[in-house]
């Protein structure tokens, strides 16, 4: 465990990738450690290695299918495919996520921007006023405290895309 949160500490104050050792070291250490998995796997979709990412959450999903951060893993999965351009793969998991999960910020934010980048604007819209109904107040800034995306393009696309919905 320590060396998970040795990794998110990196994470959160600086560039993921930064982390990047002590997650790898904590399933190292652990091979069965899920939230290493996961952990692991969120940094990876943010530097592109999505392919990696996919591997590490599906991981984590086998190893822990009731796990409590199921809806996150399941969201960095559509964010995996979305960094990917597969965005009807995007709308596919961020549904997932959602019906797994319909409270967490991250999870809705990320459903509107998936959905609203695919041109689905309904679907966006609804996820919206959903997150709305529950945070009036919600604006990007959490979401880029956890989402620190390495490609320039991609982080433009989603602050874009936060933007035309109003977060």
């Amino acid at each position: 465990f320590a060396n998970m949160a040795m990794g998110r500490v990196h994470q959160m104050t600086s560039l993921p990738d930064d982390g990047l050792f002590w997650f790898e070291r904590s399933i190292e250490v652990s091979p069965n450690f899920v939230k290493g998995h996961y952990a692991l796997s969120h940094v990876d979709m943010q530097a592109g290695r999505t392919h990696r990412a996919n591997a590490g959450l599906d991981t984590s999903m086998h190893l822990s299918p009731m796990d409590p951060l199921l809806s996150l893993m399941l969201t960095f999965k559509a964010l995996s495919f979305f960094v990917d351009g597969k965005l009807d793969l995007a709308q596919e998991w961020s549904r997932k996520a959602v019906r797994s999960n319909q409270v967490h910020y991250l999870v809705l934010t990320t459903a509107a921007v998936v959905n609203h980048v695919a041109g689905d604007t309904a679907e966006a819209s609804r996820w919206v006023r959903h997150l709305r109904s529950l945070r009036p107040d919600a604006t990007s800034t959490p979401y880029f405290t956890s989402m620190k995306f390495a490609d320039p393009g991609i982080e433009a696309l989603v602050r874009r895309s936060l933007g035309d919905l109003g977060i």
